[in-house]
C-alpha cells in the first residue's frame, strides 16, 4: 500500500494505530506486505511510534515530541517543507526524546 495524505497535530499516535490494527489481523510476524504512507503538514506526539516491519512513514513537516517512540521495525523520515522559510541547519523539525525504547527499524 503506498498512500499521501494530510495528517494534523490532533492525529497522535496514527501510525501505532495503523501498527496496531495489522498486528491484530496478521500477528507479530504474519505480515508480508509493505506501507508506505506519506503524511504532510505538522504533526503533534507520538508521529510514527510502535512502527512493524516493512512500515514505511514519511513525513514533509514538523513533528512535536515522541517521533518513531517504541519503534520494532520499520522506517521514519522527517522532511522539510518546500519554502521552509530559513536555513535547515539551524532548525529543529522535531521535538526531543526521539526514538526512545526502539529496539529495530
Amino acid at each position: 500500500m503506498h498512500k499521501t495524505t494530510k495528517i494534523y497535530n490532533t492525529d497522535r499516535a496514527i501510525c501505532g494505530r495503523i501498527a496496531g490494527v495489522i498486528t491484530k489481523r496478521y500477528g507479530d510476524i504474519g505480515f508480508a506486505g509493505q506501507i508506505i504512507i506519506r503524511f504532510t503538514s505538522d504533526v503533534g506526539k507520538l508521529f510514527a511510534c510502535f512502527l512493524i516491519p516493512r512500515m514505511n512513514i514519511q513525513l514533509i513537516g514538523e513533528a512535536n515530541d515522541y517521533v518513531g517512540n517504541g519503534m520494532a521495525e520499520g522506517e521514519v523520515v522527517v522532511t522539510l517543507k518546500e519554502n521552509f522559510g530559513f536555513y535547515p541547519e539551524g532548525a529543529t523539525i522535531v521535538g526531543n526524546t526521539c526514538l526512545y525504547g526502539v529496539i529495530g527499524g
